[in-house]
Order: C-alpha cells, then structure tokens, then sequence
C-alpha cells in the first residue's frame, strides 16, 4: 500500500533536546509520548527526547505514515499495534500505550484499516 512504502522509504527529523537532528526510519518509530512538556520519541533500540514540537504538529505530520493520537499524550504507530485492550494499545515492543475512551472508535476503524491494508498486500 502507499502508506506502507512511505513507511519504509521516509525518514522523518526531530531536534533532540541537545539540539542535534533526529533522523528515523518512520518504520523504527514506535510511539511519541507528551510528557513533562518535552515529546519522548520511542523508536527500535532507542528512546529519544525532543523539543519544539508540538504533540499536534507530531499528530499531524506523522498521520500520512499510519499514526494516531490514540490519547491526548501518545501519538501511535499502528503498524506496530499487537493487541488493543478497552484502555491501552500493547505494541509489539511490549510497551503499553493509553487509549482513550473517547477516541476508541477512531482508533479501532483506523487499526481494522491498517489490517486490511497489511493483509491485501
């Protein structure tokens, strides 16, 4: 599908809180995390910090890739969702992310969307 090929071929850049660039596969990038007024970047091998990005601008520019902000403080990779519970996504690093009661349904249909892609391939 075309998300999956962006996901594979993009790379995306943040500024880390030591103010060096960021660049990542978007496929290495497990979940953002709004914390402390700082954005935590979860990704394959590595957590990172970053600044001067907003948790919505996150929202926004990684959407296109199969993101969602599955909580006001997450922004999430479906593509790396293994089970999905009634208040959290369990990602396939074993992580446990919050999923809000409110944006449940969003997340669901965008994740059944993700799955039908993945298996039509």
């Amino acid at each position: 599908t075309e998300i999956e090929k962006n996901m594979y071929i993009h790379t995306v850049t943040f500024k880390s809180e030591n103010n060096t660039l960021i660049h990542l596969p978007v496929m290495d990038i497990y979940y953002f995390e709004y914390l402390d007024r700082k954005i935590r970047l979860v990704a394959r091998g590595k957590v990172h910090t970053c600044v001067e990005e907003e948790k919505t601008g996150i929202a926004n520019k990684m959407e296109p890739y199969g993101f969602v902000m599955s909580h006001q403080s997450f922004v999430v990779n479906l593509y790396h969702v293994d089970k999905i519970t009634a208040q959290a996504l369990i990602m396939d690093n074993g992580d446990e992310v919050y999923l809000a009661q409110k944006r449940a349904a969003t997340v669901r249909k965008r994740l059944m969307q993700v799955v039908k892609e993945t298996i039509n391939k």
